[in-house]
C-alpha cells in the first residue's frame, strides 16, 4: 500500500524539479 501511495508522489516531484530547472536554464540563457 505505501509503494503505490508513494509512486505518484514521487513522479510529481520528480516532474516538478524538471520544470524548476528548465525555467532556471532559460533564465539563464536569456540573461546570457
Amino acid at each position: 500500500m505505501k509503494n503505490v501511495n508513494l509512486k505518484p508522489f514521487v513522479n510529481v516531484t520528480k516532474t516538478y524539479k524538471g520544470h524548476l530547472i528548465r525555467k532556471y536554464t532559460t533564465k539563464v540563457r536569456k540573461s546570457n
